[in-house]
């Protein structure tokens, strides 16, 4: 008999985000001995009323919220709950399938003004309470709960875009016998990320110019793989990004966004094996996104977490792999430093990322099997 899963999360358009829906899809259905049906629901847009609440309990076997950075607090959202998942403290209790939290993440930018209110840690205190299986992605994540939550029923489960599998993309842009490095850049919330706009721009100079000189020193080519489409928030700084790659670097930078946008964007959860294939090409990657660091471990495909968002050295400290940590990308000689070690050394790290992938696999069968248990 087929089960109904509930899978709460942000599925829109960042394409990190529809990586891990596929994954948490693949990894549940291959740890499952039966047939699931999976119900995408949109977190950032959908408020869990009453009447959507007796809905799924009319319709599902379980409630699967996560992963991604959901312990995120936007004023502007007008969540009923402070964070991303949006429920009213009383309409927890009014939820009758199992609940299972699949490793979402503290998501507190540098730069961030907005205090994270007490009313969103009762919700999640209430929802780890429910919940018959709760995870978060890091240990960094862990720790920075712990002054608001009790962590009794709280484990650490690597994210699922560890596990992500690619699919078929061979692009003619990638049709080279060039050293492939992929560059992702966050082109929104820059006034969080960053001290000032001064400080944006000059890291992103820094790093492209460090890649000019990366490119003729092993004949590489850069590929820009940008997660988010372009809206109303971020286009200013898309733009600036564009035009600044193709100024420094020329014909040695490929914008994907450019190259292949029809196959690509909008993102999707069936568009995510091709993303996935084009990171697993690569030969390393800077990444400031999560899943700009998260995908290539997948493939053993060393990546550089650029930024200095909390969540880059927590995603890196659960590879073991904090030497590849660029919290300054103001610092040509840094980069250029840590390139040359991550080049040099390239098997070196594909073994290390291969024995901790283990480790982590195994995390994430125990906390499967659990959560398999639960639909009945």
């Amino acid at each position: 008999m087929q089960k109904v899963i509930w899978h709460v999360g942000a599925w829109s358009n960042n394409a990190g985000d529809r990586v891990l829906q596929a994954a948490n899809t693949d990894i549940l259905r291959e740890r499952y001995n039966g047939d699931l049906r999976f119900v995408y629901v949109n977190t950032q847009e959908t408020y869990f009323s009453k009447q959507l609440i007796d809905k799924m309990n009319t319709e599902a076997d379980l409630l699967l919220i996560g992963g991604g950075g959901l312990i995120f607090h936007r004023p502007m959202d007008h969540s009923h709950s402070g964070w991303q998942l949006n429920i009213d403290l009383k309409n927890i209790d009014m939820i009758k399938v199992p609940i299972a939290v699949h490793g979402i993440g503290y998501n507190k930018f540098p730069y961030d003004t907005h205090v994270f209110p007490q009313s969103m840690w009762n919700s999640i205190q209430a929802v780890a309470d429910k919940s018959e299986a709760f995870s978060v992605r890091d240990l960094g994540t862990y720790n920075a709960m712990k002054k608001y939550v009790n962590m009794d029923k709280i484990m650490v489960v690597p994210d699922a875009g560890m596990f992500v599998k690619a699919e078929p993309f061979y692009h003619q842009c990638l049709q080279n016998d060039k050293m492939k490095i992929g560059l992702n850049w966050a082109s929104d919330r820059q006034e969080q990320r960053f001290s000032s706009e001064k400080e944006a721009e000059l890291a992103m100079r820094t790093l492209l110019e460090s890649c000019k000189t990366i490119v003729g020193k092993y004949d590489a080519k850069i590929y820009l793989i940008e997660h988010l489409l372009r809206n109303d928030t971020n286009y200013k700084t898309k733009d600036k990004l564009h035009k600044m790659a193709k100024d420094i670097l020329g014909e040695d930078v490929v914008i994907l966004y450019d190259k292949s946008n029809e196959e690509l964007y909008p993102p999707f959860d069936y568009t995510a094996g091709f993303f996935a294939n084009i990171y697993k090409q690569m030969h390393l990657v800077f990444g400031m996104r999560a899943h700009a660091r998260l995908i290539p471990f997948s493939f053993g495909v060393p990546a550089i977490g650029i930024g200095e968002h909390n969540k880059v050295r927590w995603a890196l400290q659960e590879m073991e792999l904090e030497r590849l940590l660029l919290k300054d990308i103001s610092n040509g000689y840094k980069i250029k430093r840590i390139v040359d070690d991550v080049i040099d050394n390239n098997q070196k790290y594909k073994l290390l990322m291969h024995k901790r992938k283990i480790v982590l696999n195994g995390k994430k069968d125990e906390f499967l099997s659990n959560v398999c248990k639960l639909i009945k």
